[in-house]
């Protein structure tokens, strides 16, 4: 029998009632998600990195014959500023890369350090050392060498282009040589366990990260309330372990490219590597292998002033007993902290 107008009324009325409450939001979050997936499914935009790449020495390399392992560890920073902004915290960075690694090599890419900036470290017997580089060239052969004409002379007179610059960089450097990359704010608290570097395998693992580490990206934080199917993980690129040729790190070339905003800071950086994670799913040895917020970020961005100060040392201690457990290396948010830790 066909429903009259005014039961009809009253009866979505309480529809709309019951769909409000907790459960209802559920229901509701859930049947968005599952159009989102499908909208992600039919719309995605996922490309195969290709078979040849070339390295920095401009070596055409192949992904059946490039080495599957290291000997030691390799890491790669970044340096945009002068020397006199290279602080505290950034040398403590370079430090504890070599307390943890001790024959690791370092190289930091930067056209505006001295070549002999680290010459210290080199001459005390550490592989460390700064190299300049040229973005044409770097970009050259992967997706993001269109963003050089088509956007790149716009983004210079932008607020935010060097930290852009940067972003873009880092995928850059990893697809070529492959390594561990990270930003120069970030303390090792203990030795990476990496997958392609058998050397490291018998460090202790901490407890948030037990597998060695192979194509690792880190969660930074969580979007949305911790019961809601709506609560997503953002990641973050201050930390990034991956082999060259990585697929992961084309498409996020190839994202960078095509939906580059000057005018957003985190866009092209944290969220668009959250947004090519969950729309490219990668299988096999390329599986993006993502690691709680414990390893790499112990410290969320919004409280990290409070652990340079002497305020509420009972929750410093609980944090700093929990990193000594849990945690790879701690990200200081050097944004939040430059004038704090000098």
């Amino acid at each position: 029998m066909a429903m009259r107008p005014a039961s009809s009324s009253r009866w979505l009325s309480r529809l709309w009632s019951r769909l409000l409450t907790r459960r209802g939001c559920l229901c509701i979050s859930l049947l968005l998600l599952l159009r989102a997936s499908l909208w992600r499914s039919s719309a995605s935009r996922c490309l195969a990195a290709p078979p040849t790449w070339r390295a920095l020495d401009g070596t055409l390399m192949r992904a059946t014959t490039a080495p599957t392992t290291r000997t030691e560890p390799s890491f790669i920073l970044l340096w945009s500023t002068d020397e006199s902004q290279f602080r505290l915290v950034s040398k403590r960075a370079l430090e504890a890369i070599f307390f943890h690694h001790p024959y690791a090599s370092v190289r930091v890419f930067s056209n505006t350090l001295p070549l002999d900036f680290l010459s210290p470290l080199s001459a005390a017997g550490f592989r460390a050392s700064v190299h300049r580089y040229n973005l044409s060239e770097l970009l050259a052969e992967t997706p993001a060498a269109a963003w050089i004409s088509s956007t790149q002379p716009e983004a210079e007179e932008g607020p935010y282009y060097y930290s852009h610059l940067t972003d873009v960089l880092r995928l850059a450097l990893l697809y070529k040589e492959g390594g561990v990359y990270l930003d120069s704010d970030v303390l090792l608290l203990r030795p990476f366990r990496l997958a392609d570097v058998p050397t490291t395998h018998a460090s202790l693992a901490p407890a948030a990260a037990t597998a060695p580490m192979r194509n690792a990206i880190g969660i930074e934080s969580y979007t949305g309330s911790s019961w809601s199917p709506f609560r997503n993980h953002v990641l973050n690129g201050a930390v990034l372990v991956f082999p060259p040729s990585s697929p992961f790190l084309w498409n996020a070339m190839d994202e960078f490219a095509r939906t580059y905003n000057p005018k957003l800071w985190g866009w092209n950086g944290p969220e668009l590597l959250t947004r090519v994670h969950a729309r490219c799913g990668f299988g096999g040895d390329d599986e993006v292998q993502v690691l709680p917020p414990d390893a790499f970020y112990p410290l969320y961005w919004e409280d990290i002033e409070l652990f340079a100060s002497a305020e509420q040392l009972a929750r410093q201690e609980a944090a700093w007993e929990r990193m000594r457990e849990r945690s790879y290396a701690v990200h200081l948010w050097n944004r939040k902290t430059v004038h704090a830790l000098v």
